[in-house]
């Protein structure tokens, strides 16, 4: 046997990007997600961490990784954010909906005609 059959191939480093990425994606997306009107801008944010997070996930359990808990609590946290939004498009919806908004809106409007 040669040298080469015995030589050792330098130990692969884990990768953890994508779930340090997931996590730092999960807490901006809840902070944006809990402004009203600003928080459109967590959509995006949030949608992308539940993503990396998946992927960071799976990288620990193929074992490229090793940060399965910041891959976790991203996802977690994402998806949090991901709730917020879509309670906060319920509420909105809820509110341009209701009678007392159509009713008000339609008053300010004929008053703002009358005006002009």
């Amino acid at each position: 046997m040669s040298y080469q059959d015995y030589q050792q191939y330098p130990e692969q480093r884990p990768s953890n990007g994508l779930g340090t990425a997931a996590l730092v994606l999960g807490i901006v997306g809840v902070l944006l997600s809990l402004i009203p009107g600003i928080g459109i801008i967590a959509w995006p944010v949030v949608i992308v961490g539940i993503i990396l997070g998946i992927l960071g996930i799976r990288k620990v359990s193929q074992g490229r990784a090793t940060n399965k808990k910041s891959a976790i609590v991203g996802t977690v946290l994402s998806g949090v954010g991901l709730v917020i939004c879509v309670l906060w498009v319920v509420f909105t919806l809820s509110v341009f909906q209701s009678p007392e908004f159509q009713n008000e809106f339609e008053q300010e409007m004929s008053r703002q005609m009358e005006s002009n």
